[in-house]
């Protein structure tokens, strides 16, 4: 080293300057990351050896030994060939704090196989943990047969105690008409493959701790540990538990097998109904996860929350991602720096879960610096705390977080109570309105009918007469007489149709005899009028059961049916079609939810949303002039109406129509 060299402390492998820059690269460090000193002399330190995603944290260690005098922390380091590794750094502050000779002694330690050991360690709690949470007995079984690890569950089903089944062989608890030690031990001596094919499942006789027994399933699944291969053993008194999971506790590939178990717990979380749950109204006080992996920090947050607070503890990230979806706290307090998943992981996960999107998440963390609270609020925090903080002022605010909450959710409660009875509002005033239209219509068209009858009749009788004195004219004015007789007698068969329509409009509740009927046979008398409709080509589609019934008026509902089939027919006409695209009516029937449904389906050109709201009122249609007086689905609502049912359409343009009848069951229905 010449004179010009600043001085290394015994043990530094580098020297940087306050900023960051390389003033010396000792030969250590050379072996560690590849680079020579006069290749790193004046370079950045953090931009030459540490990943980009890494250096906010370095940055911010390095300010924090220049603060304090010294820091140790882990990062990953990258060498020159680009392969990167975990290494402890060490860092300490020559000089006194802010003079302009300010330099940091560096050390550096490679910890990559200490860290795997760790989280090995980790891993193989978590996956004891884990095993113990999953629903369904499970063991795990050694080569010989011997069961090695069982969960609550097993222990339960075969009534045996805490630890008991540890050491017990297989064959000693289930019986099979395979020897199961046999086929363990041939799982021993093959290769990975062949291992994989002898996973199975076995139909066994379980035998419980005092002596009784019950037929289940036995499922086999090949477990390849660093200690040898093992089985993962799941019983069943019912289905089989089929999670096929094989993984390697000694290499990175552990990630795979506690994928699977979680993700198969997080589904069954889920699946959960939102009763299984209490909401936070219902709670007698809320509940607070707190999240840290320092057990004592754990401890004396749980000791002075505990009283305003109910409480449950996870030591990381990923363990509190599923108890926040089991148990649905209503405020999370997590710390960030945390193996396995860290807070802001943590955080960003349970922003990205419709279960826990609206769950409050306050950070705890001794990193104050700006960087780092921008970082939690991205993530999605809640809100942030900086070690050392006061219990009275994290207890204040976990409280203000909590009233919140409550008042949130009861406002979305109110919220949906009122829009469902608004929605129920306006579907009552909707039916209000047309069942006036369709009462006043009737009331009037009853009049109108007795006065235009009588006159129609003396048309009908004049026409009659007309018709004969027709024979006694020359031939030469024979032809136009009759002619001018077939379009008067048109028009007056019109106004008869209306007055048919009409009276058909105005009948009666009490002339209705509602019976207990099938409703196939309805459908096929209505659909007998349409018989030159699928000869033509028009594709029917009938499924409606036999023994469907109902309680209803069969000539009406013949009616309503031959109305709805006549319209299909009518509107797919119009429709141009592309080529091989048939024309294609479906009537389907069914028992929903203790009602009768029956839908008549076109694949025509459907409607707008302004006809569909329309479609029932009085007079209204959109067939050509002289084709239709706009009455048919009215007396349809009408009559269905008398049924104690409902009607509906439903509509894509240029895609279907669909009209959904609901009647109740015969057995509730009211005939009166």
């Amino acid at each position: 080293m010449n004179s010009s060299e600043p001085s290394t402390p015994a043990g530094s492998q580098l020297l940087t300057s306050a900023e960051g820059m390389v003033l010396h690269w000792t030969n250590d460090a050379e072996q560690w990351l590849g680079f020579s000193n006069g290749e790193v002399c004046g370079q950045s330190f953090h931009e030459l050896v540490i990943p980009h995603e890494c250096q906010p944290l370095h940055l911010r260690r390095m300010r924090q030994a220049i603060a304090d005098g010294a820091v140790i922390y882990e990062n990953v380091l990258r060498r020159r060939d680009g392969m990167t590794f975990w290494a402890e750094l060490r860092a300490e502050r020559l000089g006194d704090q802010g003079s302009e000779k300010v330099t940091l002694s560096w050390q550096i330690q490679d910890t990559t196989q200490l860290r795997l050991l760790r989280e090995s360690k980790l891993i193989r709690d978590r996956f004891r943990d884990l095993l113990q949470v999953i629903p369904g007995a499970l063991m795990l079984v050694n080569a010989t047969g011997q069961v090695v690890y069982a969960n609550r569950s097993t222990e339960t089903m075969l009534g045996y105690a805490k630890g008991r089944l540890s050491g017990m062989p297989l064959q000693d608890l289930v019986s099979s008409d395979h020897d199961l030690s046999v086929i363990c031990l041939q799982i021993a001596a093959s290769d990975r493959e062949a291992s994989e094919t002898l996973a199975q499942k076995h139909t066994v006789s379980a035998r419980r701790a005092d002596g009784s027994g019950f037929l289940s399933q036995l499922t086999l699944n090949v477990f390849d540990a660093a200690e040898g291969v093992f089985w993962l053993a799941f019983l069943s008194e019912e289905t089989v538990v089929e999670t096929q999971v094989t993984t390697s506790l000694s290499k990175p590939s552990t990630d795979h097998l506690e994928h699977e178990i979680r993700e198969a717990i997080l589904q069954s979380a889920v699946a959960q109904t939102s009763a299984d749950h209490p909401s936070f109204g219902l709670r007698q006080r809320p509940l607070l996860l707190i999240v840290d992996d320092e057990e004592c920090n754990r401890q004396i947050l749980n000791m002075h929350l505990g009283a305003s607070f109910e409480v449950r503890e996870a030591s990381n990230g990923a363990d509190a991602l599923l108890l926040a979806v089991q148990e649905r706290p209503d405020i999370i307090l997590t710390d960030i720096m945390m193996p396995i998943k860290n807070g802001l992981e943590l955080c960003r996960d349970l922003r990205a879960s419709e279960i826990t999107r609206e769950t409050p998440v306050i950070m705890l963390t001794a990193m104050a610096d700006q960087g780092m609270k921008l970082d939690c609020l991205a993530a999605g925090a809640s809100d942030f705390i900086s070690k050392p903080f006061s219990i009275a002022e994290l207890s204040l605010r976990l409280r203000n977080f909590a009233e919140m909450r409550r008042q949130k959710m009861e406002l979305a409660a109110q919220k949906s109570q009122i829009e469902a009875a608004l929605k129920d509002i306006q579907e009552k005033d909707t039916l209000l309105v047309r069942q006036e239209k369709l009462a006043s219509l009737g009331r009037m068209s009853a009049g109108l009918i007795h006065e235009i009858n009588n006159p129609l009749n003396y048309a009908l009788q004049g026409l009659h007469i007309l018709k004969q004195s027709a024979r006694q004219l020359p031939s030469a004015a024979a032809a136009d007489f009759s002619e001018v007789l077939r379009d008067v007698e048109e028009g007056v068969n019109r106004v008869a149709r209306i007055i048919a329509d009409l009276r058909g409009f105005t009948r009666t509740t009490h002339q209705s005899q509602l019976l207990i009927t099938e409703i196939q046979p309805i459908v096929q008398t209505a659909l007998r009028f349409f018989s030159h409709a699928w000869k033509a080509g028009v594709e029917l589609r009938l499924d409606v059961p036999l023994g469907l019934k109902i309680r209803a008026d069969v000539s009406q509902l013949v009616q309503v049916i031959t109305n709805l089939v006549k319209n299909a027919l009518d509107a797919m006409r119009i429709k141009d079609y592309a080529q091989g695209e048939p024309q294609r009516l479906m009537i389907q029937g069914c028992c929903q939810n203790s009602r009768i449904r029956l839908s008549v389906r076109d694949n025509g050109p459907g409607m707008t949303e302004e006809i569909r709201s329309r479609i029932f009122d009085p007079f209204f249609t959109t067939k050509d002039v002289g084709k239709g007086m706009g009455l048919g689905l009215s007396i349809c609502h009408s009559i269905i109406a008398e049924h104690n049912a409902t009607i509906d359409v439903h509509s894509v343009p240029g895609e279907f129509t669909e009209f959904v009848l609901e009647f109740p069951s015969p057995e509730s229905n009211n005939p009166g």
